[in-house]
């Protein structure tokens, strides 16, 4: 009888016994191989796996030296004979087992009362590979795919697929790796190689997760026809959606979606209320296409669902986009502990709330909250925001307080004013003139302003203390108005307000310049600069005789 015909039988004692339930294991016909070759395999493991009718391993180990040793056949004596040469039960028993340590203790004792005995080839192969696999799974579990791809390449290790979980490990390190042509190219092999299904829709399944679109649909060609036409593959159709959604929303090219798809996915989330991170999903997709509307309601939904903080700020940035700030804010105040990118939506929306003109009436508890905030990032902008707040709502003593907080984080123009003005309404002469004098070289709103802020005598009339109040305030909006290149407007403020001072002189100056009024603007530059010649004003007039030059001598 030849094992590629006959099923296997299991040998117990010296007879043949035919198990209950014979299992039959086809042996493709192999290409010719020399006898020579075939003297060299070693088929000490598999004659044993045959004597303890392990079936599934003999399977196994078949296949794993038909790839080794191309043309080499199973032996017809493979259940009649034992493995000839020194018996190694023992330790095939302890190697079947998975006791390793015992059995390398009970090699090393066999060698010590037999100096000349070594163990087969294929014995110290099988406990390398062994051993090496251990190693491969536990740097796998722990996510060390470094570690997992020098395991792999050691030699001890041959990926085939007799140990398909072992080729999916590998691949995954090489897709964390950055390696993904190497790991399309072990999905492959599995498909190529492996009859057994779960095993090649695992593979599908595995390389959606790592590897892109457009090399997963590559390996979906490779799925086979059913006999109802079908593909094999067609199971996963909603994932490779669901990839496709996430790509484009990720703002990779992976094609398009068509409404129809896009439809037929909504309908499936709609009708899965436990499907938050798909509704999610679909929000971060609309959000990529600018629609708003869609994203802010699919955000909502993964919100209502028990969705995580990226859906909040997925959320809060729609709700800003559509010029909603109370609902953004709403929801990045209840999620700002959470995450520093959302902290950084609730410090942003919370400046402008407090920007606004007239300032808003707010709650103790709100902007307690956002004091907090602002402290725990140490946020200049936001320090600055509240700073104005409590300026505008005339607590001085606050105001002061948080200019010069973010004045230490992020010392700017607006903030140094800021911290001028408030020490200027407390009365504090000593102390602004010491800012006036620090802050004038480097903040033009502070020099714009300082000749203003006088200290009243006892006979200043109510009228010239509003003046400079006033004064304070122009001198704070324009710069603002500079800050955000609106010079006409800038240029329209001084004009109302109709300031003589050096600083206003300055900055209507250097607003004729940027609405390009070059000779208006270097009048009142020479003037300035005739009266008193400094630094300030030798560097207007250079800007403006730069600004004069043909392009060519520029």
């Amino acid at each position: 009888m030849s094992l590629k015909t006959l099923p296997f039988l299991l040998l117990a004692g010296a007879a043949w016994i035919a198990p209950a339930h014979a299992q039959t294991i086809t042996i493709k016909a192999p290409a010719h191989m020399s006898g020579a070759a075939i003297a060299q395999v070693d088929e000490s493991a598999l004659r044993y796996y045959a004597r303890n009718q392990e079936l599934d391993r003999v399977e196994a180990e078949i296949h794993r030296l038909q790839q080794l040793h191309p043309g080499w056949t199973p032996p017809d004596d493979l259940f009649t004979q034992v493995t000839g040469g020194s018996d190694e039960t023992e330790f095939w028993e302890l190697f079947a087992a998975d006791r390793l340590d015992d059995l390398e203790a009970a090699i090393e004792k066999r060698r010590r009362s037999e100096p000349s005995w070594q163990p087969s080839e294929d014995l110290k192969s099988k406990v390398a590979h062994k051993r090496a696999r251990q190693r491969l799974v536990n740097a796998s579990d722990l996510q060390q795919w470094g570690k997992v791809l020098d395991i792999a390449g050691s030699g001890d290790l041959i990926l085939s697929t007799a140990d398909v979980d072992v080729m999916w490990r590998v691949a995954e390190a090489q897709a964390h790796n950055h390696a993904e042509q190497e790991a399309l190219a072990l999905y492959e092999q599995i498909l190529q190689e492996s009859e057994n299904s779960g095993e090649r829709l695992g593979t599908i399944q595995k390389a959606l997760g790592l590897l892109p679109v457009r090399e997963v649909e590559t390996l979906i060609s490779l799925g086979r026809t059913n006999p109802d036409g079908s593909n094999e593959f067609d199971i996963v159709e909603d994932d490779l959606l669901r990839a496709r959604i996430g790509a484009i929303a990720a703002g990779k090219d992976v094609g398009t979606i068509s409404r129809g798809e896009l439809m037929r996915f909504e309908g499936s989330v709609k009708a899965d209320t436990s499907a938050t991170s798909d509704a999610a999903l679909l929000g971060w997709f609309y959000y990529g296409q600018n629609d708003w509307q869609d994203a802010a309601r699919w955000f909502k939904t993964a919100l209502e669902r028990g969705g995580d903080v990226k859906s909040a700020e997925g959320a809060v940035l729609s709700l800003s986009a559509l010029e909603k700030p109370d609902e953004a804010e709403a929801i990045a105040a209840k999620w700002e502990a959470e995450s520093s990118e959302v902290r950084s939506l609730f410090l942003g929306l919370g400046a402008a709330r407090l920007s606004m003109d007239p300032p808003p009436d707010l709650t103790r508890d709100y902007v307690t909250k956002l004091a907090n905030a602002i402290e725990d990032t140490q946020s200049g902008d936001g320090a600055q925001a509240l700073a104005w707040y409590r300026y505008n709502t005339k607590s001085f003593d606050d105001a002061q307080s948080w200019f010069r907080k973010a004045m230490d984080w992020q010392p700017q123009d607006t903030t140094a004013l800021g911290l001028v003005l408030a020490t200027f309404h407390l009365n504090q002469w000593s102390e602004l003139a010491d800012l006036v004098k620090s802050f004038s070289p480097e903040y033009p709103s502070v020099a714009a302003i300082a000749p203003e802020l006088k200290r009243p005598t006892r006979t200043a009339s109510t009228v010239d203390r509003t003046q400079q109040v006033r004064a304070a305030r122009v001198a704070q909006r324009v710069n603002d108005l500079f800050g955000a290149k609106r010079y006409r407007e800038a240029l329209a403020l001084l004009d109302e307000f109709d300031g003589k001072s050096r600083g206003m002189m300055m900055l209507r100056g250097w607003a004729l310049y940027h609405v390009h009024q070059i000779a208006e603007a270097r009048e009142i530059f020479r003037k300035l600069d005739a009266k008193s010649s400094t630094k300030e004003t030798r560097e207007a007039l250079a800007w403006i005789m730069n600004a004069q030059l043909p392009a060519r001598h520029r």
